[in-house]
């Protein structure tokens, strides 16, 4: 019943959920976040049909991904997730972004001898 996360949305209105349970669905993710609003569009990310443990929803409006994002914590399907802003695909892969990523360099005391 959930439609696809690539239905024209506000950029604010979806989050990204990590650390799913590997038996999380659209459905029982669909079913917790409708506690916040409206979702319009539910997909757990699967690579040869496996859940790799992370998910996008999307919501009708700004101020419900707002609401779920305030939430302190979400436990789905017996597991403890995570609901962050999500980042689009250029922020997350960059050409200068090295092994740290966007960092420069490592965090500080990484390699303290």
């Amino acid at each position: 019943p959930y439609g696809t996360t690539d239905r024209p949305h506000s950029p604010n209105a979806k989050v990204f959920v990590g650390g799913l349970a590997r038996n999380s669905t659209e459905d029982s993710l669909g079913a917790y976040f409708a506690n916040f609003g409206s979702v319009v569009g539910c997909e757990v990310m699967r690579r040869d049909g496996v859940s790799r443990g992370f998910a996008f929803v999307v919501f009708s409006s700004d101020q419900e991904a707002a609401m779920a994002l305030a939430h302190p914590q979400h436990m789905i399907d017996g597991k403890a997730v995570e609901v962050k802003t999500c980042q689009p695909k250029e922020a997350m892969v960059s050409p200068q972004a090295g092994a740290y990523g966007m960092m420069a360099a490592p965090p500080p005391g990484m390699y303290a001898a």
